[in-house]
């Protein structure tokens, strides 16, 4: 359904369902954002680490962990926009 009409489903909930559809080019817009912080934080890490093993394993664990929920959205609006 929402790929024949050219949209996208970006935010959906339980309570009221989707509640905001907007063009399919915004499907790029999340995963970009995370390559982009998780990139920057990655980097920063391999900074970090010239100076301080310690505080690089820690951005890389943090870096890790923001992955994960992104993941799981992303996951959840891919299923969502398969009908």
């Amino acid at each position: 359904m929402a790929r024949k009409d050219g949209l996208f489903i970006l935010h959906y909930n339980v309570y009221f369902g989707a509640d905001e559809v907007r063009a399919w080019s915004w499907s790029f817009f999340p995963p970009l954002l995370w390559t982009v912080v998780t990139g920057i934080c990655t980097a920063w890490a391999y900074v970090v680490y010239q100076r301080d093993m310690s505080a690089a394993v820690g951005l890389l664990i943090s870096s890790f962990m923001w992955s994960l929920p992104w993941v799981g959205a992303l996951l959840y609006l891919s299923i969502i926009n398969q009908s």
